[in-house]
C-alpha cells in the first residue's frame, strides 16, 4: 500500500489477521466486528500513530538519542555522567567560570525544538513557572563545573533537582553543554521522563540560574558589564541608634585620618549641668569663704538714694557704724557677680 491510497476502500480489502497487527503493535485494541477493526486502522493512519517498540527497542533508541547529544559541530565531547568522574568544581568556586548565557541563549536554544508549546510555556512569564521556582525555591542544589579540558571549547554545568511530585524520591541529575566563551547552549539532558526531549524543567532551571548570576553579578563581573541600579546598603556598620545630645562624641573633621585626635565635648562637659543645685545665697557666701578666711567681715554696700532699708529694722543686725569710703567700680559690683566670682576662685583652689 502506497502512503498516497488511504482511503477506507483498501482497509476494508485487508483480512482479519492483518488488521489485528496493524492494530496490536500500535497499542490499539483488536476486538470487535471487521467494520470496526477498519474503522480503528482508517483512524490510527490518518493520526499517523506510530508503532510501540519494545523494552529492547526502546532503550536502543534512547541510547542512541543519548549518544547523539553528544556529537557536536567540534567532535564528541565524553559522557559526563560516566566518562568525567573526578574533576568537577563546586558552585562557590566555579561561578566565576560559568559562561555568559543569558535569557537570549535560552529562547535562542527552546525556539530550535519541535515542541513549540513548550518552548513558548518556558519563556513566556517564565519567573511564575515550575523551572524558574526549582531555582528560587532551592530545589536545583548545587551548580557544578568541568571544563572538560583546556582544547576543549565546551564546558559541562551538571546539577540535581527535587522531582516535583515525589520530593522524597531520588533528585533527578541534569547537566548542559555550553560554549566557553559565547555561553551558546550546544544540548542538554536530564534523568526525568522528559529528559531526552532537552526541553524539561530541571534542565530549564540551571540555564535561569546562569542567567541570574550573569545579571546580578554572581560571577563577579566588571562594573561596565552590570545594569545601572542603586548602591546597596553597607550591612557592615551597624544601625545609627538616637542618643541624646550630652552623649554624643563629636570629633575634628581631620580625626578619621589617623591619629588619636581629642573630642569637641570631653566627659568633663558632657557632665556639666548648668541647671543643678539651688540659687545662690549670703550663707553659701560665708560657708564658701570661712575656710579660708576666719576672721573674714561681709559688708553691704547700700547706695546714697536707697531710703528703703532701716538697719535698725534687720533683726540680723546687732550693731551699726557709720564710715565714709570712696566710690570705685568695685564697690559697685552686684551680690550675684560678686558670687560668682567667688565660686570660679573656690573652684580654682580645689583643682
Amino acid at each position: 500500500m502506497s502512503e498516497n491510497d488511504t482511503s477506507i476502500d483498501t482497509f476494508k480489502r485487508w483480512t482479519v489477521p492483518v488488521l489485528h497487527e496493524y492494530l496490536r503493535i500500535r497499542g490499539l485494541r483488536t476486538s470487535g466486528k471487521k467494520e470496526e477493526l477498519v474503522a480503528l486502522v482508517y483512524s490510527a493512519n490518518l493520526m499517523k500513530i506510530k508503532q510501540v517498540l519494545t523494552l529492547a527497542e526502546e532503550r536502543k533508541l534512547k541510547a542512541d538519542q543519548y549518544c547523539d547529544k553528544l556529537k557536536t559541530p567540534k567532535g564528541i565531547v565524553p559522557d559526563p555522567l560516566i566518562d568525567l568522574t573526578s574533576g568537577w568544581i563546586t558552585e562557590s568556586k566555579g561561578v566565576s567560570m560559568w559562561p555568559p548565557t543569558m535569557y537570549y541563549d535560552i529562547a535562542t536554544f527552546l525556539q530550535k525544538k519541535e515542541d513549540k508549546s513548550l518552548s513558548d510555556r518556558l519563556m513566556k512569564d517564565y519567573k511564575e513557572g515550575k523551572a524558574y521556582s526549582y531555582f528560587t525555591s532551592g530545589w536545583l542544589k548545587e551548580v557544578c563545573y568541568h571544563y572538560i579540558d583546556n582544547n576543549s571549547p565546551y564546558c559541562f554545568l551538571k546539577a540535581e533537582c527535587t522531582a516535583s511530585q515525589r520530593i522524597n524520591d531520588v533528585p533527578h541529575t541534569t547537566w548542559v553543554l555550553l560554549e566557553k566563551v559565547s555561553g551558546e547552549i550546544q544540548t542538554a539532558y536530564c534523568r526525568c521522563f522528559a529528559g531526552l526531549g532537552e526541553t524539561c524543567n530541571h534542565m530549564a532551571a540551571i540555564l535561569f540560574k546562569v542567567d541570574y548570576a550573569w545579571q546580578w553579578d554572581a560571577n563577579n563581573k566588571s562594573c561596565t558589564s552590570k545594569p545601572c541600579v542603586w548602591k546597596s546598603p553597607s550591612t557592615k556598620k551597624s544601625v545609627v541608634q538616637p542618643k541624646k545630645l550630652s552623649e554624643l562624641k563629636i570629633m575634628k573633621p581631620h580625626y578619621s585620618k589617623g591619629g588619636q585626635g581629642q573630642p569637641i565635648n570631653p566627659i568633663k562637659r558632657q557632665l556639666f549641668q548648668p541647671t543643678q543645685g539651688s540659687k545662690p545665697s549670703l550663707g553659701k557666701l560665708s560657708d564658701a569663704l570661712l575656710p579660708a578666711y576666719q576672721n573674714a567681715a561681709v559688708f553691704q554696700y547700700i547706695h546714697h538714694n536707697y531710703t528703703h532699708y532701716e538697719p535698725s529694722e534687720d533683726f540680723n543686725v546687732l550693731s551699726t557704724e557709720t564710715v565714709t569710703t570712696t566710690e570705685g567700680p568695685f564697690y559697685r559690683y552686684h551680690y550675684q557677680r560678686l558670687l560668682e566670682t567667688v565660686v570660679i576662685i573656690m573652684s580654682f583652689l580645689k583643682n
